[in-house]
């Protein structure tokens, strides 16, 4: 037993912040108890904020082998196929550890305590992932039309079953059905990913109407969008927690199909404005469907920090007045019709923005109850003890008086003083960065990832 102390904790799912003792067991919070002073023997750590660890709902981790490949001209395209693919096609199972690790570091450095990843090779990523200490719900990509995993297919259905064995719930990794995309997973497959759902109580976490050329598949082979074609599969009505990324290609009439109590999107800012546009997020939100931020790959995003996509989100909607028809009419002809007009958007705008409690669930509470085996995200009794200590006086948040709002609009990488998962400090409490990339281990894991992806770019012709 273990009890953490501070004046500043933001508790439960609404993050109310208070004095608080936390009382830990292994992995687990035991209790949250209000009082003003440190209990003896607790680690007292003052007036610095604990917050949940941020949970970052779509990761692809070994895909930071690609960061600043392509430029420009390859995001015209269609990067996942035209680069990722022929990349991954040259990765085995040794090259997805040793670049997992790298990306689970980088998840690590930004508060990251948990995350939803979804890739080839299970078993090495799962190794991998457990050995950096970071918490995931893991899903061995499946695939049986085009892609890297389609030979994989077989092999990744037994992974998943692999993963939901004690030993590894008990290092942090959790199972999840992974299918593709609508244009790499054929009807029979996502009916058979459906019915291992229904069996084993695991999540969905898959990409949906990510491109144009996902849409043109979908209706030249199903005569329907992609939503649509689930629906006539079973999924969308069945018991099911699905996590939906990206849904950039998605019809008014597909978006009425969803659900809310079952249907979530991944929403991955950063990523959506390289590859292709930010998804159209205000229409989830109309329709009360939860949202949840991931950062993609740090192949078309450059960065694991769930919370500057945070800072995305929250700004998103001031972004259309920016491109609006208000904005090109004012300039056009300013006078005091388009001034009207243009302060008119600019009220709509302000009025789709999140408050804080709201933005922060979508890193938080809302991807923490995903999930059943991984309940992370709260900072509440039974669960998973992942928590951020931030230091509010640090430059980058100071003077630190409104805790929420610094967390959504400032940098809190720069000023986590600790990041616990599952009970355990990650590096050194008071010196995460150090802590972690001073160490032996760290210096030999990047040095493995360099040999290795030089020699996949090379076999990849990249």
């Amino acid at each position: 037993m273990a009890t953490l102390f501070s004046k500043r904790v933001l508790v439960g799912s609404e993050l109310r912040e208070c004095a608080a003792a936390i009382e830990l067991d292994g992995h687990r919070i035991v209790s949250v108890t209000e009082r003003p002073d440190a209990p003896s023997g607790s680690e007292d750590l003052g007036e610095r904020l604990i917050a949940p660890a941020w949970v970052n709902a779509h990761t692809h981790v070994a895909l930071v082998a690609a960061r600043g490949l392509g430029g420009l001209a390859m995001q015209a395209g269609n990067m996942v196929e035209e680069l990722y693919f022929r990349i991954e096609r040259c990765m085995e199972p040794e090259d997805v550890a040793a670049l997992a690790k790298v990306g689970a570091v980088d998840c690590l450095l930004s508060g990251t305590g948990a995350i939803f990843e979804h890739y080839y090779q299970g078993m090495a990523m799962a190794g991998a992932l457990a050995e950096t200490g970071i918490s995931a719900a893991l899903g061995p990509t499946l695939q049986d039309l085009n892609g890297p995993g389609v030979h994989l297919l077989e092999q990744h259905f037994s992974e998943l079953q692999a993963l939901a064995k004690p030993e590894w719930a008990q290092r942090g990794i959790v199972p999840v059905i992974a299918p593709h995309a609508t244009d790499t997973v054929s009807p029979t497959l996502w009916r058979r990913c459906r019915d291992l759902a229904l069996k084993t109580g695991w999540p969905m976490h898959f990409h949906i109407a990510q491109s144009a050329e996902e849409l043109e598949r979908s209706w030249a082979s199903h005569g329907c969008g992609p939503v649509e074609m689930l629906s006539r599969n079973g999924l969308l009505d069945a018991d099911i927690r699905l996590l939906m990324v990206h849904a950039l290609y998605l019809s008014e009439a597909e978006l009425d199909l969803l659900d809310g109590a079952r249907h979530t999107l991944g929403y991955c800012p950063a990523a959506q404005s390289q590859f292709d546009f930010p998804n159209p997020v205000q229409l989830w939100r109309k329709r009360g469907l939860p949202v949840v931020l991931g950062t993609d790959a740090g192949s078309c995003n450059d960065a694991m920090d769930p919370q500057a996509e945070l800072r995305m989100m929250a700004s998103g909607p001031g972004f259309g007045v920016s491109h609006g028809q208000a904005l090109t009419d004012f300039v056009r002809k300013p006078d005091p019709a388009s001034l009207k007009a243009l302060r008119a958007a600019r009220s709509a705008a302000l009025g789709q923005r999140l408050g804080n409690v709201e933005l922060l669930a979508s890193v938080t509470s809302t991807p923490g109850d995903l999930h059943p085996d991984m309940p992370v995200g709260v900072i509440e009794a039974g669960r998973w003890a992942n928590l951020q200590v931030v230091d509010l006086s640090a430059p980058s948040l100071w003077p630190g008086t409104d805790a929420l709002q610094a967390l959504c609009y400032a940098q809190t990488q720069p000023a986590i003083w600790g990041l616990m998962v599952r009970g355990r400090w990650i590096g050194q409490p008071g010196n995460l960065r150090g802590g972690l990339l001073e160490t032996t281990w760290w210096k030999e894991s990047q040095a493995d990832a360099k040999v290795r992806l030089a020699a996949v770019l090379k076999r990849a012709g990249v």
